[in-house]
């Protein structure tokens, strides 16, 4: 994961280990989250998607319901703001699942269409400069 990136989410959160990977300078990364006790509280990151990137994240079911979704994705935003600004920002939500899509509209995300993938229909939202 990308050491700035890594730092500025520790702010928010504690991550533990790391896994997964940086592709050169282009940001992409996904990670590990742990708690404060290295506890796995899911994974999140970015990744490539059409002319920019994607904000992905998944928390363990458990822990829903807890704003863990909103911390860490603000936390990512807040990164992605500070760093590549000019990079466009998208977020998939599977229709099925209307909490995420709570989550991605607080975060200021404004929706621009819907597809299927993988037999999956999900909304595709995008975050406004200056969100």
């Amino acid at each position: 994961m990308d050491g700035a990136l890594v730092a500025h989410l520790k702010k928010a959160f504690s991550l533990g280990k790391t896994h997964g990977h940086a592709e050169g300078a282009s940001g992409f990364t996904k990670g590990r989250v742990a708690d404060l006790d290295d506890h796995l509280v899911g994974r999140a990151g970015f990744g490539p998607l059409r002319d920019g990137r994607e904000l992905g994240h998944t928390i363990r079911r458990d822990l829903w319901g807890r704003g863990l979704a909103s911390e860490v994705g603000a936390a990512l935003i807040t990164w992605h703001q500070t760093h590549v600004a000019h990079i466009p920002l998208y977020a998939y939500v599977a229709v099925a699942h209307p909490g995420s899509r709570r989550v991605v509209q607080k975060l200021g995300f404004e929706p621009i269409g819907r597809e299927d993938h993988c037999e999956v229909s999900r909304d595709l939202f995008h975050l406004p400069a200056g969100s």
